[in-house]
């Protein structure tokens, strides 16, 4: 990322500069004329005067118009994100001319990260199928393509760093209090506490509170399922609550809001979340290993499959025990001794 906080995009001789992927700069806009004339200068010269019917480019514009409003915001940021390096690559081609190969080509550049591989593959066979509505295409190529395999998370905080995570959200780099480091406490508690996803641990607002529960609307499931949950509000989430409630002294709308009273963003909290584990000395944790650990010790009190299905909004009991960690080690009931020489 440059100092802009734009990739590729620098700041040079009172201007802002593109620099393409063959190194080549290309002037974009006045620094005086602010960021916005320079994010329009940048779409033009990425899109070119006009997206060619027919291309890649143009199809993508598209599906940005038409289809990515209807996301999640998780989504919409992440598929954003995705679409500039689907535009980057097939820039140069026709979406009639897309084969099975260009399908493969495109997803073996995070071949090593299968998972990330196959979020491309997802988005490159969504763009094939708004092509195949519009008339520019006959079939999907991505469906003669194979996903590759993932390899299942089998990792599961243990309560002892789950802990010295939690202490670590207080410091700062340097082990002095970290003055946001409260805040920070409070996403984690109630994220473990409500076994809630991050976004909507980020976006809980204070009007969800009331009558002793928290209302989640998952943004993952609004247009799908339309799953809710109510949550309890319990003496230790009532503490966490009255932490946030108290926090800095500008107060936003949202629980989990910074020293000037605004959410956190994702990167924010991901960010936040890897130093706390850097001063824990806790390696390879994720936030979303949370909501996996929640479920895991919930499903070893003894709660069913069912009630932890239904806490988590998921369609489906299968995609709950995805979560549990921990649970595939099964006890041997074998007492065995060693066999000794008979006498005689």
């Amino acid at each position: 990322m440059s100092g802009t906080g734009y990739k590729r995009v620098y700041r040079h001789h009172g201007a802002y500069w593109f620099v393409d992927t063959a190194n080549k700069w290309h002037r974009l806009s006045p620094i005086a004329d602010g960021e916005p004339a320079m994010l329009r200068a940048l779409a033009k010269l990425k899109n070119g005067p006009e997206a060619r019917p027919g291309s890649m480019p143009a199809l993508i514009k598209t599906f940005r118009a038409e289809r990515l409003p209807a996301y999640a915001e998780v989504t919409r940021y992440d598929y954003g994100l995705m679409l500039d390096k689907v535009e980057e690559a097939m820039r140069d081609m026709d979406v009639a001319d897309i084969e099975p190969g260009d399908v493969m080509d495109l997803r073996n550049q995070w071949r090593d990260k299968p998972r990330t591989a196959n979020k491309y593959h997802a988005l490159l066979s969504l763009l094939m199928g708004l092509a195949i509505e519009l008339r520019l295409r006959s079939t999907n190529p991505c469906r003669d393509v194979k996903r590759l395999a993932e390899a299942k998370r089998t990792r599961l905080l243990t309560d002892d760093e789950f802990l010295r995570i939690r202490e670590g959200a207080l410091l700062s780099k340097v082990g002095h209090k970290n003055p946001s480091g409260t805040m920070m406490l409070c996403a984690i508690d109630l994220a473990y506490l409500t076994a809630q996803r991050m976004g909507d641990i980020r976006r809980l607002a204070w009007r969800q509170i009331e009558d002793d529960v928290i209302l989640f609307t998952p943004s993952k499931t609004k247009s799908s399922t339309g799953a809710r949950v109510e949550v309890p509000v319990t003496d230790e989430l009532k503490a966490v609550l009255e932490r946030a409630r108290t926090f800095g002294k500008i107060k936003g709308e949202t629980v989990i809001h910074n020293l000037k009273g605004r959410p956190y963003t994702k990167d924010g909290i991901e960010t936040a979340w890897q130093r706390a584990c850097e001063r824990a000395n806790v390696t390879d944790a994720h936030f979303h290993d949370l909501r996996s650990k929640a479920l895991s010790d919930g499903r070893r009190q003894g709660l069913s499959i069912e009630l932890l299905s239904a806490s988590a909004t998921h369609s489906s009991v299968t995609t709950t025990e995805g979560y549990l960690r921990g649970m595939e080690v099964k006890r041997s009931a074998l007492r065995l001794s060693i066999p000794t020489r008979k006498r005689g």
